[in-house]
């Protein structure tokens, strides 16, 4: 905004396909919260499915701050 860039917020979801990944999820988490990243929610599996059927996961991390320029 501050250049007049146009851009797109699209949002993201990260998942965890299986248990291991789940880790790795949860540093993600709290580097974007050190990190000042707002809005950073984990989220269930079926929280994934209800926002995107065609993933299977164990879990995932709503990231709404990404975008596309």
């Amino acid at each position: 905004r501050e250049y007049s860039l146009p851009f797109q917020n699209t949002g993201k979801i990260i998942v965890a396909t299986d248990p291991a990944e789940e880790e790795t999820l949860r540093s993600y988490l709290a580097l974007g919260k050190e990190n000042g990243c707002e809005g950073l929610r984990p989220l269930s599996r079926e929280e994934v499915a209800d926002l995107e059927p065609r993933v299977k996961c164990v879990s995932g991390l709503h990231v709404p701050s990404t975008g596309i320029l």
